[in-house]
């Protein structure tokens, strides 16, 4: 029996030296995995930000274009008055002269 134990001792030795070195190994790819996670989740922040800024800046420019366009709208109805009232003035003018 005591033949066996020296051998028995080294084999539990070996055991937990192998589970040491899992653990540790497990050990450091956890704190890589979580080391990639928050690098994930910051440029996960930094993308949200980024779609708030866009959608601000298309908020925006929807907003100009729809300004621009009543401004175009306007500029073209008081061009369209505004040749109305040249051609009847001009026509009040003709008859003016005519008489």
């Amino acid at each position: 029996m005591s033949s066996r134990q020296p051998s028995q001792n080294r084999s539990e030795c070996d055991y937990y030296h192998i589970w040491s070195m899992y653990l540790v190994r497990s050990s450091i790819e956890i704190e890589a995995l979580k080391a990639e996670f928050s690098e994930a989740m910051e440029q996960s922040k930094w993308m949200k930000e980024k779609l708030i800024e866009m959608d601000s800046q298309m908020l925006e420019a929807r907003d100009t274009i729809k300004a621009a366009d009543r401004i175009l709208h306007m500029k073209q109805t008081s061009t369209r008055s505004e040749v109305f009232r040249l051609k009847g003035n001009h026509c009040h003018f003709c008859h003016f002269l005519a008489s």
